[in-house]
């Protein structure tokens, strides 16, 4: 018995992203813009520094500058230094973000002239610091305060703002802080009289699939998929150990089969799958199973990206092989809308 599931995950090497929101269009090219104030998550190919000196390759055997100890390839989000080639990155988490070592002997590093991304009818991650719409009233239909305000005894620097100024950004939604929640701004409390942050209600661009909620935490988040004959909530360790079902993991570092596999007792390899999972553009994904094997692979290309062999002998599996009656989804900072069957399928 063969099956085969669709999945949807977002993949962020597209050049232009075009999203509908609200009836309208927005176009930002992605290759030259960062999602996030530190850029952590840039993969773009911008390699001159904002004085317009090309960058050095972080990965040479005849550097100009020596690189600082530490940079190795898991803080790069293309996966290693040579895949990065000499293009600004952020592996060091610099406040000011993406950054490079100059060609110039006389100038060891520099920053990049990376602007935040600006979308102008919603919010394309779950912070949405690249929101950079007109609504200027909080959740709770309270009129916005002015950015600007020079009574603010805090004024957050223009190169927060998507509009790269807090004049141009008037009173209007934005997340100069990187708060996690999402837009927000300052509305004055009725009964204190004293200004205080309101989260504001701004649409995702999309609204199905898989994605990173914080585009810069690209190393840690991760998807577990559990593929289970029997309708009992429990982890894939678990599944596992009682024969019932397998789990596959997707994530930039590593995607497969996380439990249930047939090569070994505990985990096996997964497969290194750099940028699978991101903060842009949607993509599909596909499982297939049977004859004991899951393959999981990317819709339009015919090479998988891994298969994997999982025991369905002597155990529950066994019993019905190939069947999986009951899917599950949970992941650690993704945020996910999946347009499966609901009958047998809980999604946690």
């Amino acid at each position: 018995m063969y099956s085969m599931l669709y999945l949807v995950v977002i993949n962020l090497y597209s050049t232009i992203t075009i999203s509908q929101c609200q009836g309208t269009i927005n176009m930002t090219d992605l290759r030259k813009c960062k999602l996030t104030h530190k850029g952590l998550e840039y993969t773009g190919p911008v390699s001159k520094t904002a004085g317009g000196i090309r960058c050095q390759f972080w990965e040479t055997t005849n550097p100009i500058h020596k690189p600082a100890e530490g940079i190795d390839d898991t803080n790069f989000p293309d996966g290693t230094k040579k895949d990065a080639r000499n293009f600004c990155r952020n592996p060091t988490g610099k406040e000011d973000g993406p950054w490079c070592y100059s060609m110039d002997a006389n100038l060891r590093e520099d920053f990049c002239d990376v602007p935040l991304c600006i979308f102008t009818e919603c919010r394309l991650s779950g912070p949405g610091v690249e929101y950079g719409g007109k609504v200027k009233k909080a959740g709770s239909d309270v009129e916005c305060e002015d950015w600007d305000d020079e009574d603010r005894p805090v004024l957050f620097p223009n190169t927060k703002f998507p509009d790269e100024s807090r004049r141009y950004a008037r009173s209007r939604c934005r997340n100069p802080d990187g708060d996690p929640g999402g837009p927000w701004c300052f509305i004055e409390n009725e009964d204190t009289e004293k200004e205080e942050k309101n989260y504001c209600d701004i649409p995702f661009c999309d609204d199905q699939g898989l994605k990173l909620w914080e585009p810069s935490m690209w190393s840690g988040a991760k998807v577990y998929l559990a593929l289970s004959a029997i309708a009992t909530p429990a982890t894939g360790e678990q599944l596992s150990k009682w024969g019932a079902g397998i789990e596959i993991t997707i994530g930039n570092t590593g995607s497969g089969l996380s439990a249930g596999s047939k090569d070994k007792d505990d985990d096996a390899e997964l497969t290194p799958t750099p940028g699978i999972i991101s903060g842009s553009k949607w993509s599909w994904f596909w499982l297939s199973w049977g004859g004991g094997f899951i393959t999981l692979g990317k819709e339009g290309t015919i090479k998988p990206i891994t298969i994997d062999e999982y025991v369905e002998e002597n155990n529950i599996l066994g019993l019905e092989p190939g069947s999986f009656q009951y899917y599950s989804i949970a992941g650690t900072g993704v945020l996910w809308s999946l347009p499966f069957c609901e009958k047998g399928i809980s999604l946690d």
